[in-house]
């Protein structure tokens, strides 16, 4: 399994959809750095524009994630990483570790303030 190293200034932007419980989640930025080797995500170059999108239900979490209290699932058929080059991925299916990935805001972690998906 090959793990995404891909850093990008991001700004994220949750919008609340018409069902109480499903909100959509929307980080847009410029790719700082990428150290992967193989292809597809050799191809993305620093400075390239990105966009990741994925819908969350506020109601499906796990408390007790490091730096906060809780991560939300991922509607993994929602999810895409779309870079201004020309290349869109998605998330494996089935996941591969076995659990669902998720996406937690971050309010004084050690590292940084912001959010992570895992």
């Amino acid at each position: 399994m090959q793990k995404i190293a891909i850093v990008l200034a991001a700004t994220v932007l949750l919008v609340a959809t018409a069902q109480a419980t499903v909100v959509t989640v929307s980080a847009t930025g410029e790719v700082m750095f990428n150290g992967i080797g193989d292809p597809p995500l050799n191809s993305v170059s620093p400075g390239e524009q990105v966009v990741m999108s994925f819908a969350v239900d506020s109601d499906n979490f796990v408390d007790g994630i490091p730096g906060d209290t809780r991560g939300y699932e991922i509607d993994q058929s929602s999810f895409s990483l779309s870079f201004s080059g020309g290349l869109d991925v998605g998330l494996m299916d089935p996941f591969p570790d076995g659990r669902p990935p998720y996406f937690t805001l971050v309010d004084g972690f050690p590292v940084a303030d912001g959010f992570f998906v895992s």
